[in-house]
């Protein structure tokens, strides 16, 4: 689900003097298109803060862009029909093409499945590149999904049941459906929701018999089928009409090592939740409403497609990281590996072994730390680090890595606001 480079994005505003107010001025065109490129929405938060309002058509583009990182969806899908609609999109067909996709991608979260596999079908059609196939695609799955109504979450109580680890270390939650309970996967890192056939049928999902290729964790391509869960209940939360991707049971059996995976709770039910908290003593927690967010306390945490994305540090170099509950390490990926080379292979030279529902991808590396990651406003100092030198998956070629487990699990919780769009460590 994850949107092809296009080059678009968003500039620094220059700052007026620290004792004057800021002064309105529109964003240098050859730095959005840089920001965009690194998928950096939070500069470009910033920039838009004295862009002027109506400065210029174009600007929608990046506006919608933005409002849709930070869970504005009605918003950013004005702004971005509102820049299709203008002149300076039919003058600039690559750039219309990237409004279409963004526009898709905020379609699908709000779950209006036919419209966007229309918009997916219009980038298809008028894309040349490498992406059509993605785009292709992606108008398949959801075009399968047209009829299916739009998934919603109703709380008869705030959410407090126990997270359990499976054989590989990772977050289980237990699920039920049709009477049945299993234990799922907890992953921000997953675009859908997945499952095994056999547990599907179990559970008494309703299968579409529609075949699509997905992406997985190594890069690699898997075919899968789609199923609809008319009700999945976590503790005291029913999610109704929740969207799988149906696996073969082999493509998610791991028999070298005796483990299986045989479901995964994804982004939209988690999201979906609103506000969920993971504790170190093994509890999640959904508030079925809204916390109260300090005043004045800005989003650090954005969406690109369905991936999460947050502001980072380490050793005093700004980062642009992926959260991934589903990956037991944090891991750094090549962007920064090229920009600090010499520091990263003074360290100890090592392989990485992906493992996903296509199989496992063996990666080039280096073993560095400690490294001290300061992510959403607390510091967690890692004894080793892996930094990869080669991609493994769309993410790894943008952002600087991903927060795992190790840091969530260095705090007593960590809450993920989709509400405030906020992380929070305690």
């Amino acid at each position: 689900m994850n949107r092809s480079a296009y080059a678009a994005a968003l500039l620094f505003a220059s700052a007026a003097a620290a004792t004057a107010p800021l002064r309105a001025q529109a964003p240098d065109p050859a730095r959005l298109a840089a920001l965009y490129d690194r998928h950096d929405c939070f500069t470009a938060r910033d920039a838009l803060k004295t862009a002027p309002p109506g400065a210029s058509a174009g600007l929608a583009f990046y506006r919608g862009w933005v409002s849709a990182a930070f869970n504005q969806p009605a918003r950013a899908a004005s702004e971005l029909r509102a820049y299709l609609a203008s002149p300076a999109a039919r003058a600039d067909e690559k750039h219309r093409r990237a409004a279409e996709q963004l526009l898709a991608d905020v379609l699908v979260r709000e779950f209006r499945y036919g419209e966007a596999a229309d918009a997916y079908a219009r980038v298809a059609a008028a894309t040349a590149d490498s992406t059509r196939e993605d785009m292709a695609n992606n108008a398949t799955l959801f075009a399968a999904l047209r009829a299916v109504p739009a998934q919603t979450v109703a709380f008869a109580a705030d959410v407090d049941v126990p997270l359990t680890r499976d054989r590989a270390g990772l977050m289980n939650v237990a699920v039920e459906a049709g009477g049945v309970k299993q234990d799922f996967v907890f992953d921000t890192g997953a675009n859908l929701s997945t499952v095994m056939e056999s547990v599907a049928r179990e559970l008494g999902f309703r299968i579409i018999d529609q075949r699509v290729s997905v992406g997985t964790a190594t890069g690699a391509r898997a075919q899968a089928r789609l199923a609809v869960a008319p009700e999945l209940r976590i503790g005291r939360a029913t999610v109704r009409d929740v969207v799988f991707l149906v696996l073969p049971d082999s493509a998610m059996s791991f028999p070298q090592i005796g483990y299986r995976i045989r479901g995964i709770v994804g982004h939209p039910v988690i999201a979906g939740l609103g506000e969920v908290t993971l504790t170190r003593d093994g509890h999640l927690r959904a508030a079925a409403h809204a916390s109260p967010v300090a005043a004045g306390a800005e989003p650090n945490l954005c969406l690109d497609g369905l991936d999460n994305l947050v502001r980072g540090e380490a050793g005093g170099e700004p980062l642009l990281l992926g959260l991934d509950t589903g990956a037991a390490r944090t891991q750094l990926f090549p962007p920064y590996h090229r920009r600090n080379r010499a520091a990263v292979e003074a360290g100890q030279a090592t392989t990485l072994r992906i493992g996903g529902a296509a199989g496992t991808q063996t990666l080039k590396a280096y073993s560095i730390g400690p490294v001290a990651l300061t992510v959403g406003g607390a510091t967690a100092t890692l004894p080793q680090v892996s930094v990869s030198t080669e991609p493994s998956g769309a993410r790894s070629d943008y952002a600087d890595g991903d927060v795992g487990q190790d840091v969530i699990t260095h705090f007593a919780e960590m809450t993920l606001d989709y509400r405030a769009m906020q992380l929070r460590f305690r």
